[in-house]
């Protein structure tokens, strides 16, 4: 399996060699199908995402791994082996104040306006997971950049910004990135432009402690071979094994292969802990002490970009502290609301306790609900409710971001009881590395409509709301 070029000098031998190499391990995606090289190129193509489209223009030395600085064209060469020509790049992720970009020209003009504006001084990878079949890979990275030219019609400032991204590739059946969400913490000159009151809404801040190493079970012929017997049940015990092997507590591998901390069972409770969130009322109420099986009493739920406020004063529900606040969240939602999450995305590296989730959910305001639990008919009869849907939602990393804003204009106007929300996020699930149940949840969300009204500025909230371009080298629109 071929990685992209490690690092020497800064000949073009030593890019050609990138470039070569990269496209390698990106090809090889197709010719490995389902296997495990699938695997490997996802990781090495998303590998050289970060390290060399993203911080190889103007890298200093020792940024990923020491490698070559690229020149424009070296940069698009390398974007069009990575990049399919019909790639979707979400470059500020699921905040959406920046647009869409379309192809890898696009990618890499946007790539070399952020260089000119922010220099990397730092980009470590603290974890990298691959779906088993390569169709998509996540990572959690530490960043460290230096503002050094104008950015968002903002002057430089020399400050350095430091924070977390995760990034999120998807690949075709070639290797190629066919779309990539880009979340990340803002940088600082970012904060006092796109935040009303940047001094209470502070990103959390990743503890690299929270990634704790945890035995790696036997491959499960072995671990069958070993115990003598078969290897274990079948898919349609998933969640039931799932749920019995948290509440039975214990750790480490051994049992036959089962492991409360493996990539497999913490990826099985991360889809469970998902679909504890859905909702119906044909269903019934759901009962909140199922969610004592699947986490910890001092289960936390952390905003990476700050949009709930320090003190959770902009969105109470989901500022998340403890087992006992996630089962209050999950009995108001009951009440309220119709839910349908989909996990659209989920990896897990072997070897650690977390698991990335990307999401997307649906919630349909039941039209019994009473007037002050309905925000659509709250706020159709002049009441303040209108983003209780998104605001409930939000939930210990289940329907954390509901996008009520826009559409909720709309639905108010019709009156209609029944306006479904829509929410979404790419979560960084954390599990005990001893019961192997959730200890908290690392989100990134699409901002809610109350946080357009009352947490961003009047040109992020424009922008989020209408597309408006807020372009890394324009001026940012003036709303009146």
């Amino acid at each position: 399996m071929a990685e992209p070029a490690a690092a020497g000098g800064g000949g073009a031998a030593d890019v050609e060699m990138l470039v070569a190499d990269t496209a390698q391990a990106a090809g090889a995606g197709a010719a490995a199908g389902a296997a495990a090289g699938a695997a490997d190129a996802a990781a090495a193509t998303l590998r050289s995402f970060l390290l060399d489209l993203c911080c190889g223009l103007d890298r200093d030395e020792g940024v990923g791994g020491g490698g070559p600085c690229l020149s424009r064209q070296q940069l698009d060469g390398l974007a069009g082996t990575l990049l399919a020509p019909d790639a979707v790049v979400h470059p500020d992720g699921l905040l959406g104040l920046l647009p869409d970009l379309c192809g890898p020209a696009a990618f890499t003009a946007f790539i070399s306006q952020e260089r000119a504006a922010y220099r990397t001084l730092g980009l470590d990878m603290l974890l990298a997971a691959a779906s088993p079949d390569g169709d998509v890979a996540f990572a959690l990275s530490a960043f460290r950049m230096q503002s050094v030219g104008p950015w968002r019609g903002q002057q430089p400032t020399g400050r350095v910004s430091e924070g977390v991204r995760i990034d999120e590739l998807r690949f075709n059946t070639a290797g190629q990135v066919v779309e990539a969400w880009c979340c990340r913490q803002l940088f600082e000159e970012e904060r006092g432009l796109l935040l009303r009151e940047p001094a209470s809404h502070h990103p959390a801040r990743f503890d690299p402690a929270w990634l704790v190493p945890v035995p790696i079970p036997p491959e499960p012929a072995a671990a069958a071979a070993a115990a003598g017997g078969d290897g274990g049940g079948g898919s349609g015990d998933m969640e039931e094994e799932g749920v019995e092997a948290a509440a039975g507590g214990g750790g480490g591998g051994g049992g036959g292969g089962k492991s409360l901390v493996s990539a497999e069972q913490l990826l099985r409770m991360a889809r469970i802990w998902a679909e504890a969130w859905n909702c119906a009322a044909d269903a019934g109420p759901p009962d909140p002490d199922a969610l004592d099986a699947l986490a910890e009493p001092g289960f936390t739920l952390w905003d990476a970009i700050g949009l709930t406020g320090d003190q959770g004063q902009s969105h109470p529900y989901t500022a998340v502290k403890g087992l006992d606040a996630a089962k209050a969240t999950l009995t108001a939602m009951a009440q309220k609301y119709d839910v349908e999450e989909t996990v659209q995305a989920a990896a897990a590296k072997p070897g650690f306790n977390a698991v990335f989730l990307h999401w997307v959910a649906t919630l349909t305001p039941r039209p019994d609900t009473p007037p002050p639990l309905n925000p659509t008919v709250t706020a159709a009869r002049g009441g303040g409710g209108a983003d209780e849907a998104a605001t409930a939602a939000a939930a210990a990393g289940a329907a954390g971001n509901a996008d009520a804003g826009g559409d909720m204009a709309a639905a108010v106007a019709a009156a209609a009881p029944t306006a479904a929300y829509h929410a979404e996020a790419t979560d960084l699930l954390i599990f005990s590395p001893t019961s192997g149940k959730l200890t908290g949840v690392f989100q990134f969300r699409r901002p809610l409509g109350s946080d357009r009204r009352t947490v961003l500025t009047d040109a992020a909230a424009a922008a989020a709301a209408a597309g408006v371009d807020m372009s890394p080298a324009g001026v940012p629109p003036v709303v009146a």
